[in-house]
């Protein structure tokens, strides 16, 4: 352009490497891009914890395109350990200040991902190369060289369904020791929008959910532990998000079955 070289944009980088294929590879990518663009001018440390699982496949993804094109010289996976998060030491007044500069733009975000999230086929939903997820769960060395790697990395393989077996086996066995489970009977709002819009027969998005709570007055804008209608929603302090109750669905349902109610919410822009 104008005597300069020009770079592809991602989007068609994809476009020559995959064509139109649709898998989880470039699922994981385009969700970057859009939530790029969505956070482009905005501020939201606190939605790290809460696509870390993408944030990992993206790195593991871009480390298997580097081997498979150029060679196993420029791989990335030598030279990586796996992330240790902590969470940051703030008071109440700081932590309190940084939710309210958040808060509106905290709500946007997250309710792009929770669609983007809830509109991928399940298969995708659950692949590894989308969303890269793991149980942590300590080793006992039964001699001195067993222990020398704390966290070991087993590699999904396809052509060994016996080896993915067996780690079901284990991953579920994890799961029945896990008591007691903290949230067990919430649902989040992608559950939600779901149910609701399996029970009243027509249309319910991720967009109309957060006109619903804004309007009904469930939960206040961003994270506010104090700020939730327990009876429909719970403040997750850990995650710094909320949960909802099937009482929630059950208040949807009932009020959204009335045809002006329902227009009236599907018709309501999202306030500034």
């Amino acid at each position: 352009m104008d005597g300069d070289q020009k770079a592809w944009e991602l989007d068609k980088c994809m476009a020559k490497l995959w064509g139109g294929a649709d898998h989880a590879v470039r699922r994981n990518l385009l969700f970057f891009i859009r939530l790029r663009n969505k956070v482009e001018h905005r501020y939201v440390p606190a939605i790290d914890t809460h696509v870390a699982g993408e944030c990992q496949a993206l790195l593991l993804n871009f480390d298997e395109l580097l081997v498979e094109k150029f060679g196993s010289y420029y791989a990335l996976r030598e030279s990586l350990a796996v992330p240790l998060q902590t969470a940051s030491v703030r008071n109440a007044g700081q932590a309190e200040v940084l939710r309210r500069l958040q808060a509106r733009h905290f709500d946007d975000v997250m309710e792009f991902i929770d669609a983007y999230r809830a509109e991928l086929p399940r298969d995708l939903h659950e692949d590894q190369r989308f969303s890269f997820r793991v149980f942590l769960v300590p080793r006992t060395g039964n001699h001195a060289t067993s222990s020398d790697r704390a966290i070991e990395f087993v590699k999904h393989d396809p052509e060994k369904p016996e080896l993915t077996a067996d780690l079901q086996k284990q991953i579920a066995f994890v799961r029945e020791r896990q008591v007691p489970v903290a949230n067990a009977n919430l649902l989040k709002p992608s559950d939600v929008v779901a149910k609701v819009a399996a029970r009243l027969g027509r249309p319910f998005t991720m967009h109309h959910h957060t006109q619903a709570w804004r309007r009904y007055g469930v939960r206040k804008q961003g994270f506010d532990a104090a700020g939730c209608d327990n009876r429909y929603c719970v403040a997750d302090v850990m995650h710094e998000d909320y949960g909802y109750t099937q009482e929630w669905v059950d208040l949807l349902a009932l009020k959204l079955s009335d045809q002006v109610e329902y227009e009236s919410l599907v018709a309501k822009k999202v306030a500034g």
